[in-house]
């Protein structure tokens, strides 16, 4: 770190991410080497770098490994450096900030030079100004960490610069044209903690072409990813499968622990350029943070489903909507909004009529990866038909269950355990409803209390049947209601009478559609009971609804998929 260079941090690199643990056991380190006079130097590890270029007599080093430890030591010298200069003024941290920090020059300034999203706030951090408005930051919390410490034992500020002297590692020199970077960057790295497969993707893209485009490339695609993502690298890792499950031509998922080698021979086959490839994947990311972050879109019909869908936790269906979107937003409108809404909405009562009737999803990757090869592209009106032919045409495990499997599972199904309970509700409540109900502030409810010891309001209500209406219909939607959640304790195992007069949203003067069905009875009986069950059995057909083609326009599209579906079998076949 001494001497004219600079230190540059690819834009491609992870952020700085070390913990204060890690900090720590820095300090810690340190503090033992230099209380230690038979230790004479300290490993720390080795940099792997490629000297790109020089200026004014600096030689500008891309820093391929070491980044994270570069940057705490940095941070540890700067805190170590504005110690003292709250006690000797200037003398002491001009000669520590000059041998490790800065540059010997106007123009260079900083040794460091770290990626973007960390750039402005380490720079302000060396010239000691106030970063309380970049918020939070692990730069910023390190920093702290180690300010704090040196500030508790200002006794060991000499033992610190001593420490810190003896520190040592070994510098790996590479050669752009003729080294392999990545080679070298994968071996270093195949122990301790593990890059994302994004991450490593994103080296593996930029890596191996100068700094100046690694940069320029950096900023027009990756960056804005960075940016929307907000360093959700796991959030990466998905977009990463589900991009190379869209790619290909044999519709294979990708395991997680295969994402890297599997993009890697996506490229190389693909015959792209870096640029080409970043550009597309940029492309899709903007469809895709539609449906992953429900990014805010001017069309709320389209935003509305995906919510739903989205609420539904539907992830596997991901590569299938990337090809929608493609198809609606850049296919020259191939797809028109209606049929759109109409798949959307199909996939939608396709997956939760399943979750009721209790079919493994375990299918539901594949189905959903296979599904465009079966798309009928011709016009809009073929490409909803070959759609929703396809779709109706399964069978065994991955069947769209009928309006009479719907119903019948539905009847005695305990909603109240299910997943998505509040899905369910708020579904049924808002359906059709010109003014949607904002149903955050709402909470599920019990009409017939869950408690199975039953006051003697219950017990009279019910009379002698009690005992099997209650374990028949406790938990099944038919018995459970919304209120508002300020609401729970003065309703609780109060009589049905009582829950119908409560003040402030009771039943009777609830405003839900759900409560209208309640209101009507003057006693929660089996009867009672099994008449609201009739009436939400019947909506609940037409909330997640099956759009029913003739059969001779299914028979038209499946004909063409028949040999393709039994190879889909074949292949789960051998599988299991």
């Amino acid at each position: 770190m001494e001497g004219t260079k600079q230190f540059l941090i690819p834009t491609y690199k992870r952020t700085y991410s070390r913990t204060e643990k890690q900090c720590q056991q820095l300090r810690n380190d340190i503090l033992t080497v230099a209380k230690n006079p038979n230790i004479k130097s300290h490993f720390v590890w080795g940099i792997v770098r490629i000297t790109e270029q020089d200026v004014w007599g600096v030689s500008i080093l891309s820093i391929i490994d070491w980044q994270q430890r570069i940057t705490t030591v940095s941070l540890l010298i700067i805190a170590l450096a504005h110690v003292y200069n709250d006690i000797w003024e200037d003398k002491e941290t001009t000669k520590l900030l000059n041998r490790y920090i800065l540059v010997d020059d106007d123009k260079l300034r900083y040794k460091l030079i770290p990626t973007k999203l960390d750039k402005e706030v380490y720079s302000k951090l060396v010239d000691n100004y106030d970063v309380t408005a970049y918020g939070e930051s692990q730069i910023m919390a390190n920093y702290s960490f180690f300010l704090d410490q040196i500030s508790k034992h200002k006794d060991e500020l000499d033992v610190i610069r001593e420490g810190i002297a003896k520190l040592y590692i070994v510098d790996i020199a590479l050669e752009r044209w003729e080294d392999n970077p990545q080679l070298i960057f994968e071996s270093m790295n195949s122990t301790g903690l593990a890059l994302s497969k994004a991450e490593l993707i994103k080296n593996y893209l930029l890596m191996g072409i100068p700094a100046r485009e690694q940069d320029n490339l950096y900023q027009k695609y990756w960056y804005p990813m960075d940016t929307l993502l907000e360093r959700n690298q796991s959030l990466y890792d998905d977009f990463v499968r589900d991009y190379l499950t869209y790619n290909s031509e044999s519709w294979i998922i990708p395991a997680y622990r295969d994402l890297y080698d599997a993009f890697k021979n996506y490229l190389t086959k693909s015959g792209k350029s870096t640029e080409e490839i970043l550009q597309h994947m940029y492309g899709i990311f903007k469809w895709y943070t539609r449906f992953t972050l429900l990014e805010p879109d001017p069309d709320k019909d389209i935003t509305q489903v995906l919510e739903d869908i989205n609420n539904l936790k539907v992830n596997v269906a991901y590569p299938l909507l990337i090809e929608l979107f493609h198809d609606y937003q850049d296919g020259k409108w191939i797809l028109s909004k209606e049929h759109m809404l109409k798949i959307l909405r199909a996939i939608e009562s396709y997956v939760f009529r399943r979750a009721i009737c209790w079919i493994p999803s375990a299918s539901l990757n594949k189905t959903f990866a296979t599904y465009k090869k079966n798309l009928i592209k011709t016009s809009s009106q073929s490409y909803y038909e070959s759609f929703m032919a396809y779709l109706l045409d399964l069978d065994s495990y991955r069947i769209f269950p009928r309006d009479e499997l719907f119903i019948s599972e539905l009847m005695l199904k305990d909603v109240y355990s299910f997943r998505n309970s509040k899905y369910l509700l708020e579904k049924l409540e808002n359906f059709e409803r010109r003014e949607k109900v904002s149903l955050s502030d709402y909470s599920i409810e019990h009409i017939m209390p869950q408690n199975k010891n039953l006051n003697s309001a219950w017990q009279q209500e019910l009379w002698e049947s009690r005992k099997e209406v209650h374990a028949k219909y406790v938990n099944t939607l038919w018995n459970l209601t919304l209120i508002h959640s300020g609401n729970n304790s003065a309703f609780s195992d109060n009589s049905f009478s009582d829950k119908k007069k409560l003040p402030n949203n009771g039943f009777d003067t609830s405003p839900l559609y759900l409560n209208e069905s309640v209101r009507t009875e003057t006693s929660w009986t089996d009867e009672a009971i099994n008449k609201r069950a009739s009436l939400l059995a019947n909506k609940a057909t037409k909330v997640w609804s099956l759009d029913v083609l003739w059969d001779e326009i299914i028979s038209k599209y499946t004909s063409k998929q028949e040999e393709e579906k039994l190879s889909i079998v074949a292949e789960d076949a051998m599988q299991q």
